[in-house]
């Protein structure tokens, strides 16, 4: 019997380094990895640079380890499984992953590019005849950084840029804003007409001096408050504009015959009301960025086209 538990015992403790050296190994591709994020990866390099041609596609190559460090995980949990960025990366090129910590063929691919081994994550961008298309990315592993390489990849060889890509770039774009508050006679209409400028990050409906009103969040580094007024007026969009102080409503007074002095704490905010035209749609579903929601819920109040801003899982989602 004490034989029998030593060697049920060994076997135990044999089994479980097996589990241990497999994975450190790197070698188990059947789960996705943490590392790799949300991306349906290929592991053969010679096999994507072949599906690369017949697709016409560049390849979107990540070289990094499995299992990884802090860095590494980071990289996978926070930029690699974000939904849309891993549509841009399946939709725009192939994607394929060299371990730099793994021996045979993934050792001869990285050799050939002189990625350095256990190493963090590296990104080439390149044509199947293995050409650079941008910049190598490395040691920037923030959303921003990402989605601005993929966005000049598409720019340099001249592909489209989609409409949620381009809203994904602004929405990591850290930029200034400021605020104005229009009035109309709905606040669901002001929102629909106003959240539709490109400036514009998000709209908010609620109550000032007992009218209905929207509170505008605009990019102020690309639009000046005075462009912003201008624009609003051109659209018919509201009949007056309330802002905090006597700078901005020396800017405004020209464009709105009431244009009003007030503080930020006068408007009432109505969250039963916002983003009106999403209620009831299928879109109301939807884990929609700020952005996508303004701009969503403006293109439905307007009767225009909402899905074209949309990633291709999302409107896989809507079906």
């Amino acid at each position: 019997m004490a034989r029998f538990t030593k060697r049920l015992a060994l076997s135990v403790l044999l089994t479980g380094m097996m589990g241990v050296v497999a994975g450190f190994s790197g070698l188990d591709d059947g789960d996705q990895r943490v590392e790799l994020g949300r991306v349906d990866w290929h592991k053969d390099f010679d096999k994507a640079r072949s599906l690369a041609r017949q697709k016409e596609r560049p390849l979107f190559v990540l070289f990094t380890e499995v299992p990884g460090c802090s860095t590494v995980k980071g990289y996978g949990r926070s930029v690699l499984s974000h939904p849309q960025i891993a549509d841009a990366i399946e939709q725009a090129f192939v994607p394929v992953v060299v371990y730099n910590n793994k021996r045979g063929k993934h050792r001869r691919v990285l050799k050939s590019f002189n990625e350095p081994t256990w190493n963090n994550p590296a990104v080439r961008i390149i044509q199947p005849d293995r050409s650079m298309i941008v910049p190598r990315l490395y040691g920037n592993y923030s959303k921003l950084a990402t989605v601005r390489t993929i966005v000049e990849a598409l720019n340099k060889t001249n592909r489209e840029i989609p409409a949620y890509l381009q809203l994904l770039r602004r929405q990591f774009k850290p930029t200034p804003t400021d605020t104005a508050i229009f009035t109309m006679y709905c606040y669901w209409t002001g929102e629909a007409r106003i959240g539709q400028l490109p400036s514009v990050v998000a709209t908010k409906p609620g109550y000032i001096d007992g009218q209905e009103g929207v509170k505008v969040v605009f990019n102020s580094a690309g639009t000046k408050l005075q462009e912003l007024a201008q624009k609003v007026k051109r659209l018919e969009a509201a009949s007056a504009v309330y802002v905090t102080n006597k700078s901005q409503l020396k800017q405004v007074e020209p464009i709105f015959e009431e244009a009003k002095r007030t503080s930020p704490n006068t408007f009432r905010y109505n969250p039963d009301a916002d983003n009106y035209h999403l209620q009831g749609s299928p879109f109301q579903a939807l884990t929609l960025t700020e952005l996508q929601t303004t701009r969503i819920n403006s293109a439905v109040g307007l009767g225009k086209k909402a899905q074209r801003y949309l990633s291709p899982s999302q409107r896989q989602q809507m079906q």
